[in-house]
């Protein structure tokens, strides 16, 4: 008996150093995630190119190494946190992103990417469509992987909701 009190007081130091380690003691409740739309028309991330029109002034570039969402109406609901890509050991280009539900219920989503050459073609075809189940106030990740190896330097993942 006396070990385990022991064990609930070094636990509890623990836990307080740790605390206050962190700068402030834990508040009650619990910390979900909020989002906020607005703050996207302040900024933008830069692109890695753009896919431009064949016909100047027929669309608006297409920035590259980025998420593109389809659908309009996700986008107060399902935020983007991050994307990017890396080189696995043989060489394919992997492309990870990570998505936040800002709604109180479970969301699902579709993502497939689209691998481009260094001269901005396709060089593959566009990847199959994955299912991305993001809990309420959660994270989601999606992650593709190239077919090729060094052919694919850029990406382009589209998203939509789930069918």
């Amino acid at each position: 008996m006396a070990a385990l009190k022991a064990a609930v007081l070094v636990s509890a130091a623990l836990g307080l150093s740790l605390a206050s380690a962190c700068g402030t003691a834990p508040q009650t409740g619990m910390r979900t995630t909020s989002c906020n739309a607005s703050a996207l028309g302040n900024g933008s991330v830069p692109a890695n190119g753009v896919l431009n029109a064949q016909i100047p002034g027929s669309f608006t570039p297409i920035p590259l190494d980025q998420i593109q969402i389809l659908d309009p109406t996700l986008i107060p609901h399902v935020m983007v946190q991050s994307a990017g890509a890396g080189r696995s050991a043989t060489q394919t280009l992997q492309v990870q992103a990570r998505f936040v539900n800002c709604t109180n219920e479970p969301i699902a989503v579709e993502a497939r990417t689209h691998f481009i050459a260094p001269s901005g073609a396709s060089n593959e075809p566009i990847s199959a469509w994955k299912r991305i189940d993001i809990p309420q106030r959660g994270l989601g990740v999606y992650a593709e992987s190239s077919m090729g190896t060094t052919q694919a330097d850029r990406f382009l993942v589209e998203v939509r909701r789930a069918k």
